[in-house]
């Protein structure tokens, strides 16, 4: 069986605690490759111990299986709920698909513990449907994004947030691969497309990735950066997938696309992780859940304007692997400077995020020092490492086929001091989430402090 690193174990307490001092529905928060799956599998194998029901929904067949064999190692019988199979009432954990449970409610007793994968989907009407339904039940969501793609929090469903250790921990401590970064000198400017949800509108950004000149020359970026590295390619549409793993493979590079509709689909998944398959690209199914640590590059060619994305496919390649030691972010569409490098995003709350106007939302949150390629806040109008200017500004942004610049993580200084990690006692991080203008700074401090694993 399964044994839990002393981070898990400490997420799992932290979340039981949460539970004892009376909130019904929790949400758990660790980054991806952070083990979520291993540690509501151990709740679950708890809770059955206890003679107590379980029901863990998954949105996908991929992650449904997932957790089927992750339960299996923890010794806890189950059975599933799928299209066209369901086995009664057996068994008191039950892995089932959203799709599917919601059309069978009346037909499955009512659990004690709902358990939502990737639950930053949760305020979906089928999703919710199902919470409502078995209202008696006790709710756990677990997470890498705690909002919806807009920035939306999750407090309608959720009383409380357990923050575990930040993907920078996880890094320091061996558990998460560290990430290198390539980005275009002047990467595409995607300020005319339309925000609809959260996100750039897909038509839109699909009829323009579809343009080669538009980001690079991917296939030989990767020759020269990463060559024969396993990767996944984020792309802008189905039909983007499969035009980007055709030109791989005349390319020489095996590659094949998948998307919800593929047949072929596990197979493929499967050649991927034997190492038969280099290139898998996709435009959403790999973007959560996927669990291959072979996985040693994403590429990026869908820009996304929602943190929530950025984090999500970027941390598909982070997983470690015996001789994997790093990851590449081959990011040709300026996500990491639109948002971010994912080992720096760590500050989820329950409230989410303001929506910004448009040309707020637009404004980059880094800059880069054209000397030293450091990068570090947009505000900041000189590199605090050499003094040098930024390279650009986001005005300044044309599309041009920029040859890829090396920005490796551990060379990143950021300037501004880590507030956050700075305020060591609950009464500081009061003080600093009031100075952030937080809408209930207490709360916000607590879920700090029990994310570092001290009580409040």
């Amino acid at each position: 069986m399964i044994r839990l690193y002393d981070y898990q174990d400490t997420l799992l307490n932290d979340t039981l605690c949460e539970y004892k001092r009376g909130s019904k529905s929790v949400v758990m928060v660790l980054p991806c490759g952070g083990g979520k799956t291993v540690i509501f599998s151990d709740i679950a194998r708890r809770a059955n111990a206890k003679g107590n029901s379980v029901i863990i929904c998954t949105h996908r067949q991929e992650i449904l299986e997932q957790v089927c064999k992750t339960l299996d190692k923890f010794e806890v019988p189950h059975e599933t709920i799928t299209a066209g199979k369901y086995g009664g009432n057996e068994h008191s954990t039950q892995v089932a698909s959203i799709q599917t449970l919601v059309k069978r409610l009346d037909k499955v007793k009512e659990p004690t513990l709902l358990i939502f994968d990737e639950c930053h989907h949760v305020l979906s009407n089928t999703w919710r449907k199902i919470i409502s339904h078995y209202g008696n039940a006790k709710v756990l969501g677990v997470t890498a994004t705690p909002w919806r793609i807009n920035g939306e929090g999750l407090g309608q469903v959720f009383d409380s947030m357990v923050l575990g250790p930040t993907a920078a921990e996880l890094m320091e401590i061996g558990r998460l691969a560290r990430p290198i970064y390539y980005a275009p000198a002047l990467p595409v400017n995607f300020d005319d497309i339309r925000i609809v949800g959260g996100d750039y509108e897909k038509g839109e950004v699909a009829d323009r990735m579809n343009k080669p000149n538009i980001t690079g020359d991917a296939i030989s970026h990767y020759n020269k950066i990463c060559p024969g590295v396993q990767a996944v390619a984020f792309c802008a549409s189905v039909a983007h997938a499969s035009k980007v793993a055709q030109s791989f493979s005349e390319a020489g590079i095996s590659a094949e696309s998948i998307d919800g509709q593929d047949l072929k689909r596990k197979q493929k998944i499967e050649d991927f992780a034997a190492g038969k398959i280099r290139i898998l690209t996709s435009c959403e199914l790999i973007s959560e859940g996927f669990d291959l640590p072979a996985c040693t590059a994403a590429i990026m060619l869908r820009p996304t304007a929602s943190l929530c994305v950025w984090v999500q496919q970027a941390g598909r390649a982070l997983r470690t692997a015996p001789g994997k030691e790093k990851a590449i972010i081959l990011d040709h569409v300026g996500n990491s400077l639109r948002h971010g490098f994912i080992e720096h995003i760590n500050e989820w709350s329950l409230v989410g995020i303001k929506r910004k106007s448009k040309d707020k939302e637009a404004m980059p949150v880094c800059r880069r020092c054209k000397n030293c390629f450091l990068v570090f806040p947009a505000n900041r109008k000189s590199c605090p490492e050499c003094g040098g200017e930024p390279e650009y500004t986001r005005k300044e942004l044309k599309k041009i086929e920029g040859e890829l610049q090396a920005m490796e993580a551990q060379k990143i200084r950021i300037a501004k001091k880590d507030e956050r990690k700075n305020a060591k006692s609950l009464e500081a991080l009061i003080e600093l989430g009031k100075s952030r203008g937080y809408k209930n700074p207490l709360y916000w401090a607590e879920c700090v402090m029990r994310g570092r694993g001290r009580r409040v």
